[in-house]
């Protein structure tokens, strides 16, 4: 994507327009969005969960040590 809404929007709109006749490769590229999507937030949740952690001593409300 590039940010600018309207190119983004034709980029999304063309890319419907190709897929539109092909169920199989809508699903596929649908799941694969979703998995890349997935992995994205994995990368950004192992960033992001241990320094708010670190913020309350790497201790979760529980009392465990978060490793």
């Amino acid at each position: 994507m590039t940010l600018d809404r309207d190119r983004d929007l034709a980029l999304i709109e063309d890319r419907v327009a190709d897929l539109a006749g092909d169920w199989t490769a809508t699903r596929q590229a649908c799941t694969a969005h979703a998995r890349a999507i997935n992995a994205a937030a994995e990368v950004e949740a192992a960033r992001f969960f241990p320094r708010l952690l670190a913020l309350f001593g790497g201790v979760a409300s529980s009392g465990s040590p978060v490793t």
